[in-house]
């Protein structure tokens, strides 16, 4: 089990929500990986990050947006995500691939 992972499975046998900071915010997402949005689990596993992380945010989207985020910014937020929950690969964009 990677360092990684087990901080994950460490979160949700606590059962502390998982925070992220972005600029000054916090957005807080469940413990339980089993209480994510299925849409946005289902986008990560297809490699469409940006859709994966706006599933994700759901009603926290158009406060995200306001911060102006570039697409740095979010493939950041898709590699904590990928981290904070255990999953591989959730912080690599599409557009990255296949060079």
């Amino acid at each position: 089990m990677t360092q990684q992972a087990a901080k994950a499975a460490l979160s949700e046998v606590k059962k502390e929500p998982h925070v992220y900071t972005f600029k000054g915010e916090e957005f807080v997402f469940p413990a339980d990986a089993k209480q994510l949005p299925a849409r946005a689990v289902r986008e990560f596993e297809r490699g469409q990050q940006l859709n994966g992380i706006y599933a994700l945010l759901g009603e926290e989207e158009e406060r995200f947006d306001a911060l102006n985020p570039t697409l740095g910014d979010v493939e950041k937020f898709g590699t904590w995500f990928g981290e904070s929950y255990g999953f591989e690969n959730a912080g690599e964009s599409q557009a990255s691939s296949d060079s």
